[in-house]
């Protein structure tokens, strides 16, 4: 049976590695040149970014994953603090926000990490060139 910890740790350590990325390369274009995809849809084990309702604009984002799929914007979530504990009694029901969704006031929200935004933009841009193509 995989270790489960070990597991997570992996999980959490790349979704880290994506995020100081994203700040140091900008995974992702500027607006002018981004579009953003239409949905994702979301499944359970996926990983989002959380964002509790006392953040502060300078916090890092929370590692999360999915835990159950209620819609394609709402999510419950298993969330971990900074140091990769499980955060206890994660609320339910989490506004899932796209690229172009403005952020609710004064509730958590999570969002989709820039790489995974950039790839179903670069998705969503192929599958229009092949639509075109027939």
């Amino acid at each position: 049976m995989p270790n489960v910890k070990a597991i997570l740790l992996a999980v959490l350590k790349g979704a880290a590695c994506l995020f100081v990325r994203s700040r140091l390369d900008n995974v992702v274009s500027p607006p002018s040149t981004f579009t953003p995809p239409s949905v994702i849809t979301p499944t359970v084990g996926r990983v989002v970014w959380f964002f509790p309702a006392d953040r502060a604009p300078s916090d890092q984002p929370l590692p999360a994953l999915v835990a159950h799929v209620w819609s394609d914007t709402v999510v419950n979530l298993a969330i971990f603090d900074a140091s990769g504990n499980p955060v206890p009694n994660p609320p339910t029901s989490v506004p899932l926000l796209s690229a172009s969704s403005v952020p609710p006031g004064g509730g958590p929200y999570c969002t989709w990490m820039p790489y995974q935004q950039g790839q179903a933009a670069k998705t969503d841009a192929l599958a229009k060139q092949l639509a075109a193509r027939s």
